[in-house]
């Protein structure tokens, strides 16, 4: 929905194996992190982005979820969402 590209680990309490955050760092001039919005999500977001120096990026609270996807969903609005998620990652 905003023409970035995405990967997804396994899970919040998982590592990025060296070999592939090397090749991220070759291929990308900006990397970002985002996890859930939870109290988990929010730990590991942080310890991950001191691991690799990529930029958390956090989305905002917002009632009944705490992920990318339930944030899509309770926006219900593809451009405002467009809007708020390059918000985030510009800031």
């Amino acid at each position: 929905n905003t023409n970035t590209p995405a990967i997804a680990i396994q899970g919040e309490g998982y590592n990025i194996s060296q070999t592939a955050l090397n090749s991220l760092k070759e291929r990308y001039k900006n990397i970002y992190i985002l996890l859930d919005n939870d109290a988990k999500g929010l730990f590991n977001g942080q310890r991950l982005a001191s691991i690799t120096g990529f930029k958390n990026i956090i989305l905002p609270e917002f009632p009944g979820g705490k992920d990318i996807s339930d944030y899509y969903f309770y926006l219900k609005n593809k451009n405002i969402f467009k809007s708020n998620m390059l918000d985030l990652i510009q800031n």
